[in-house]
């Protein structure tokens, strides 16, 4: 497609917001350009100036949406740095904050996991180990050097343990409304609550 002037940045976003929640709903298959184009706000067209087809938005839209994901998780252990078990809990908080906060991105990668295996999730996946789980990872082992973690714990089934509290509460919703006898959605509240549980659970399994 030709344009004779670039759009505004501001269409892109757009299209991509659009396309990140209509894939979370309805799974890579389920959703047309038409679909994308008509919920941003926007020509058909338009979406070819960006993107080379609807594989490549779709796979712009689990880049943008994982990578920034994992890097404010991540962020939570670079400033200032903390101690080992201060990290910890940064983390887990921070993982609530934002899994809760945007409920499309459990809901695309867990979707594309069933749907597709780890194809598109390839790179994606890349940046969550790169910016997350390994700086993670080594906050854990430094803990377990200097005496405050556990030394016979596997820090990488450490790792798996401490996001798969989280990432399970923010999932399983109905499962986990259905156990705390409330109707609908569980409110921000029990999600911060849930949080600080989980830091608390997790830093009390790893103390020496």
């Amino acid at each position: 497609m030709t344009l004779s002037t670039p759009p505004d940045s501001a269409a892109r976003d757009a299209i991509l917001a659009a396309a990140t929640e209509l894939f979370a709903a309805q799974g890579f298959a389920g959703v047309t350009i038409k679909e994308i184009a008509a919920k941003a706000k926007v020509n058909s067209a338009l979406l070819y100036y960006y993107f080379d087809d609807k594989e490549g938005l779709y796979r712009e839209a689990l880049a943008q949406m994982i990578g920034s994901v994992s890097q404010q998780i991540g962020g939570a252990l670079t400033s200032p740095p903390p101690s080992p078990e201060e990290g910890v809990r940064r983390f887990v908080m921070a993982q609530a904050e934002r899994f809760f906060e945007n409920k499309n991105f459990g809901r695309l990668v867990l979707r594309e996991l069933f749907d597709a295996g780890t194809v598109r999730l390839e790179t994606p996946m890349h940046a969550v180990v790169t910016n997350a789980l390994r700086p993670l990872m080594e906050l854990i082992k430094a803990g377990q050097r200097s005496g405050v973690f556990r030394a016979d714990l596997d820090p990488r089934f450490a790792v798996i343990s401490t996001v798969a509290q989280v990432a399970y509460f923010t999932l399983a919703q109905p499962i986990v409304a259905e156990l705390m006898d409330r109707p609908g959605p569980v409110p921000v509240e029990t999600a911060r609550a849930f949080g600080a549980h989980a830091a608390d659970f997790v830093i009390r399994a790893l103390k020496a």
